[in-house]
Order: structure tokens, then C-alpha cells, then sequence
């Protein structure tokens, strides 16, 4: 999980436009804090499959899903064991 997380604050440091600092963030933290609206969500959501080459299901698009850096992290989580069939 640590290299996700630290991938997934790498690319939110490209998203989001507040989104410094970004290893001191608590991963509770809500990142419409960060400048997270629904613009931006699809913008994570669409670096997301580009990052982890994943596909993320329509159910799971989102501000809900992308809600803080946890949220983030165990969305990924979950897609990857989903689709590798674990």
C-alpha cells in the first residue's frame, strides 16, 4: 500500500491545485479542501487508470469514491484485486 499511496499523492500533486505538502497529509483529510470538485475528480479518476492502468467501474466514479487519500488508496486496492481476479 505505501507505493500506491505514495503514487496516488504524486498524482494528486498534479491534479489538484491547493494539493502541497502532500506527504503531511492526513489520509482522513477531504480534499475539497485541496481544490477536489467534480471537475477535478475526473480528472484524479482518469490519472488513476492511467497511473495503475486500471479500470475503475461506473458505480465507483465519483467525489464519494475519491474522497480522501484513504478512499483513493483503497479504491485502487480494490479495482486491482477485482480485476486480477484475486
Amino acid at each position: 500500500m505505501d507505493s500506491t499511496r505514495e503514487r496516488v499523492l504524486n498524482m494528486l500533486g498534479d491534479v489538484l491545485p491547493l494539493f502541497e505538502n502532500m506527504k503531511q497529509i492526513n489520509e482522513m483529510e477531504d480534499l475539497r479542501d485541496y481544490g477536489m470538485d467534480s471537475l477535478n475528480c475526473i480528472k484524479v479518476i482518469i490519472e488513476l487508470e492511467s497511473v495503475f492502468d486500471i479500470q475503475i467501474p461506473a458505480e465507483l466514479l465519483g467525489l464519494s469514491s475519491v474522497k480522501t487519500v484513504r478512499d483513493i488508496c483503497k479504491l485502487v486496492s480494490e479495482v486491482i484485486e477485482d480485476e486480477s481476479g484475486i
